[in-house]
């Protein structure tokens, strides 16, 4: 482990960096964050489609038959399980190089 950042009310998420080793054998920090997905939504570049491909947050999709973006889609998501009583945790990561990480 290269950091570890614990939750905390305010911030309504924690993170904890990694070490990784991309596929081409280079040495890369990954983090991992979890948290409030109101908090994270901002954040995200995209999201992981059922291919595992990275699609936009702007990118157009589907929801109970309804057109919208991935942002829509997964707000919605979230607003359906809370109006079940449902708490709701969002699990995010991000690669980057080494240099960067520190």
């Amino acid at each position: 482990m290269l950091a570890n950042v614990e939750f905390t009310s305010k911030r309504k998420r924690a993170s904890v960096v990694v070490k990784h080793t991309a596929p081409d054998g280079t040495e890369m920090a990954r983090v991992y964050t979890k948290g409030a997905p109101d908090m994270l939504f901002p954040m995200l570049g995209g999201v992981l489609d059922s291919n595992m491909k990275l699609a936009p947050m702007d990118g157009q999709t589907s929801y109970d038959g309804e057109e919208c973006n991935e942002l829509e889609k997964l707000n919605k998501v979230v607003k359906k399980f809370a109006d079940s009583a449902y708490r709701t945790i969002l699990i995010t990561k991000k690669d980057m190089s080494m240099a960067d990480f520190d």
